[in-house]
């Protein structure tokens, strides 16, 4: 008979088990994932912290062992705040990209999650375009991502055409 922890418990009591996914329902990060507090650790200067662990990994640990080191929890069932280990499987980064694009996530194959319409977007079209201009003249990106706050890398990818490049002006 195995011994269930506090944290354990304290973690199932987070999840609706009432569908075919098991779903969290407690803290989630941006993109929908759940994010769990489990032990201890210390800062630098002493204080203690709870420490956040995504919570579709907690449950695989709880129900299937440990996670080898470099490797991914994916879900089957494409539903990011499931924890039902049945719908998770074990892959690496490249396995993780295939399955999105397979489930038709990344951004060139959905344009209705381009640009600001995407969950993460901090500019709109209408700054980028302008961001572009701003280059053009030779403002620095730093001035740039300043003035729309942002950090300096966004605008050097805008710069370098690595983000946004689908936006023609």
């Amino acid at each position: 008979m195995t011994t269930e922890k506090a944290s354990d418990t304290r973690f199932w009591d987070k999840v609706d088990k009432s569908g075919e996914c098991w779903v969290w329902c407690a803290a989630v990060d941006l993109k929908g994932y759940g994010r769990f507090s489990v032990g201890t650790s210390h800062k630098n200067n002493g204080e203690r912290r709870n420490s956040m662990v995504a919570a579709h990994r907690y449950a695989w640990e709880l129900e299937r062992g440990p996670i080898p080191p470099g490797i991914f929890v994916l879900h089957a069932c494409d539903n990011p705040p499931c924890v039902r280990a049945t719908h998770l499987f074990l892959g690496t980064n490249t396995d993780n990209i295939r399955d999105m694009h397979a489930k038709g996530r990344n951004t060139q194959s959905r344009p209705e999650m381009r640009g600001s319409k995407h969950f993460a977007a901090k500019l709109t079209e209408a700054d980028v375009l302008e961001i572009r201009n701003l280059l053009a003249a030779g403002r620095t990106y730093r001035l740039i991502a300043n003035a729309y706050g942002v950090n300096k890398s966004n605008i050097a990818h805008i710069a370098r055409g690595r983000n946004w490049k689908w936006l023609t002006n």
